[in-house]
């Protein structure tokens, strides 16, 4: 009888754990999203304003969403680590969280240059 309920229950654990795991990729792509909207508008506050008067108030402000960025995709990769270890503590088959590491980390880079570019020019 035990071995009866376990397979009964296998399937629906899977399915819970699929899932879980497409909510994480869900939420990833979400937190990348809203790091590059910031970073969009740094640019466009930046580009708008490239005329004013004051120059150094302009990139200070469009810096502002550039480390808004920055801290977004830095969450990005914590989360990536979490759900790293949650992958290999419930085994979850096939799923490796590389590939978003890799996103996530191109993207901070990016980010903190064009944060650079943003004092220079």
């Amino acid at each position: 009888m035990s071995g009866h309920s376990k397979s009964s229950t296998s399937p629906s654990v899977e399915l819970v754990d699929r899932r879980r795991l497409i909510a994480h990729e869900r939420a990833f792509f979400e937190l990348i999203q809203t790091g590059l909207v910031f970073l969009a508008i740094a640019l466009m506050t930046k580009a708008a304003f490239r005329q004013d008067q004051s120059p150094l108030a302009v990139t200070a402000g469009a810096m502002l969403f550039v480390i808004a960025s920055i801290s977004m995709f830095a969450l990005t990769i914590k989360r990536t680590f979490q759900v790293q270890r949650w992958i290999v503590e419930n085994n979850v088959a096939d799923a490796s969280c590389l590939g978003m590491l890799i996103i996530a980390t191109l993207l901070a880079a990016v980010a903190v240059s064009t944060g650079i570019l943003f004092w220079v020019f």
